[in-house]
């Protein structure tokens, strides 16, 4: 950590975090209904032995009532094998999400 300077009130550490928002419509951007549960159902499915990936989430993206996202968070000594593993087991997961999503019975099937 650097040690406290006059030109440097404090440190700021950015962090390396991404977030995918979840959109029923990409045209218009219209959110998912909260009672879908997007953002839970892709973390809950993340957190399967099958992919093994925390993706944190999050609701009221839009409003701080509707709207759906995931935020990611690897750690700082991430390298780019780690980020592309990442990035792979977060996309089948969203896509086992959607194609659930698209059955008749929803997420509940």
């Amino acid at each position: 950590m650097l040690s406290p300077k006059p030109c440097l009130p404090y440190t700021r550490v950015l962090i390396g975090s991404f977030q995918i928002e979840f959109v029923k419509d990409k045209a218009t951007k219209e959110a998912y209904d909260p009672k879908v549960g997007v953002a839970m159902a892709v973390h809950n499915t993340g957190m399967h032995p099958d992919y093994g990936i925390s993706l944190y989430p999050g609701t009221g993206t839009v409003d701080g009532k509707v709207g759906d996202h995931v935020l990611i968070a690897p750690a700082y000594t991430v390298t780019e094998s780690d980020v592309e593993l990442i990035v792979d087991l977060a996309a089948r997961v969203v896509e086992h999400v959607f194609e659930r999503l698209r059955n008749p019975t929803g997420l509940t099937a």
